[in-house]
Formats: C-alpha cells, sequence, structure tokens
C-alpha cells in the first residue's frame, strides 16, 4: 500500500495495527496545516484512521463498517518535516503516547 486519496487529500500509508475483532490502518497526510494556537507557530501534519473490521464482526454487527477518522492523531513540529521524518514518528498513532506526536 502506497497512499490513498480521501477527501482530495493524498495520505501515505504509514503501518497497519491488527486486533482481534478489526484491523487498523495508519495514513500522513504529508502537507502540513499552520497550526497558530500556541505561543509558537507549529506544523500540523494530521493522520488518517482507517478501521476495518473482521469477516466474522461484519456479519454479527450491522455498525461494524469501514470507518475514517481524521483528527484522532496528529503530528506537532516546530519545522517542516521531510516525508522519511515524518514516516517515522507517524509510526507512533495507535500508542499510548496519546493523540499528539509532538517533534521539537
Amino acid at each position: 500500500m502506497e497512499s490513498i486519496t480521501y477527501k482530495g487529500n493524498k495520505y501515505l500509508y504509514v503501518g497497519t495495527r491488527h486486533r482481534l475483532t478489526k484491523k487498523i490502518e495508519y495514513y500522513v497526510d504529508p502537507t502540513p496545516i499552520v497550526d497558530d494556537s500556541m505561543d509558537v507557530t507549529n506544523w500540523r501534519y494530521e493522520i488518517l484512521t482507517v478501521i476495518r473490521y473482521r469477516w466474522l464482526v461484519r456479519k454479527l454487527s450491522q455498525y461494524a463498517k469501514v470507518q475514517y477518522h481524521i483528527g484522532l492523531y496528529f503530528i506537532a513540529s516546530v519545522h517542516k518535516l521531510s516525508e522519511k521524518q515524518l514516516l517515522e514518528k507517524a509510526k507512533w498513532a495507535g500508542t499510548s503516547i496519546g493523540y499528539c506526536i509532538r517533534v521539537l
């Protein structure tokens, strides 16, 4: 998997986490958004989360469909990141470190 397009934006494939009832795919947007919400200007890179439920779960529940989430996780950086740095940091999405991955 290389990349996907969602709502007009291209997202780069980061990786997949496998769970018992679902698999979660992570994609990152390589074009940053300027975030002036703090005292310093940050570059914010959005992470797209795609949840795909397993076959048995889809058969048992009518609500188990493919779900797309933007904004659950993001990367905040003081400097613009290269594609290699971006993919390296985005691999931490979905772990116990929280919703924001801060790069100084």
